[in-house]
């Protein structure tokens, strides 16, 4: 994986994981990553070819370069305290 390669995310949950995931490659400035829509189970469920044989692309083109691209998708204790203050 490269910053500027597409990323689809999945698990095999209700999605939890892969949107952490999500949240954190696009806060350290990740530029296209998606989720995939129904997870790994839906891809399943319809037939989709899936194969154990291959390694993780992962493993193989790490090469993410990580810094804080979006700091607006992080807030701190105080900034949630306030924002709980006024609602």
């Amino acid at each position: 994986m490269s910053n500027d390669r597409t990323v689809v995310l999945y698990d095999s949950g209700r999605m939890l994981f892969a949107t952490r995931l999500w949240w954190a490659l696009t806060y350290f400035g990740h530029a296209d990553v998606r989720l995939l829509d129904g997870g790994f189970e839906r891809w399943a469920s319809e037939g989709r070819a899936t194969s154990a044989d291959e390694p993780c692309p992962l493993k193989l083109y790490s090469t993410f370069t990580p810094f804080v691209h979006l700091p607006s998708l992080r807030a701190d204790a105080s900034e949630v305290s306030a924002a709980r203050a006024r609602a």
